[in-house]
């Protein structure tokens, strides 16, 4: 038997909410907003936070290094690999390197766009502000399992507790 945890639900429910709001703006590429969610979902809220920032500055780096290599190179192939040479240690340097697979996404629509101009970056910029802010909206809300972590624990030393009343009785 398998289980649904919370993080599958949102992940479930996150995906296709970014979807539907990237639609709703007509974005171009706006199942990627989905793609980000997905990537962006954690299993704790300072994990949250945390994958959300690297995630957008990445993304954002990427989107300044796609403008500049494909601009001056052209959109080829070839730049992709150029571009990543520069971004992947660019992003290990700033320690955001969990970035890199949601920014390939965005480099990806950089190589495939039929030429890069300010409608491009507010949509790549848009998509990536959904999809990692329903992730966020998302992530934020996580079951407390302080209150279940204290009640086990308290029946852990309870049961210490008598253990080592019993073995004080034994002996």
């Amino acid at each position: 038997m398998f289980k649904i945890g919370y993080r599958t639900m949102k992940t479930a429910i996150a995906t296709p909410v970014a979807i539907y709001i990237a639609q709703i703006f007509d974005l171009q590429n706006y199942f990627s907003a989905g793609i980000l969610a997905i990537l962006c979902i954690q299993s704790t809220k300072k994990k949250s936070v945390k994958a959300a920032w690297s995630r957008f500055a990445a993304c954002v780096i990427a989107m300044i290094l796609s403008t500049l290599f494909f601009t001056i190179l052209g959109q080829h192939p070839f730049v992709i690999g150029l571009v990543l040479l520069i971004f992947i240690p660019v992003t290990v340097m700033l320690k955001i390197n969990e970035g890199v697979v949601s920014s390939s996404v965005i480099i990806l629509h950089f190589l495939a766009a039929s030429s890069i101009d300010s409608h491009l970056v507010v949509n790549e910029f848009a998509i990536i502000l959904i999809g990692i802010g329903v992730a966020l909206v998302m992530n934020l809300y996580m079951p407390s399992l302080d209150r279940q972590l204290l009640k086990y624990q308290e029946k852990i030393e309870g049961n210490f507790r008598l253990i080592f009343e019993e073995i004080i009785q034994y002996l």
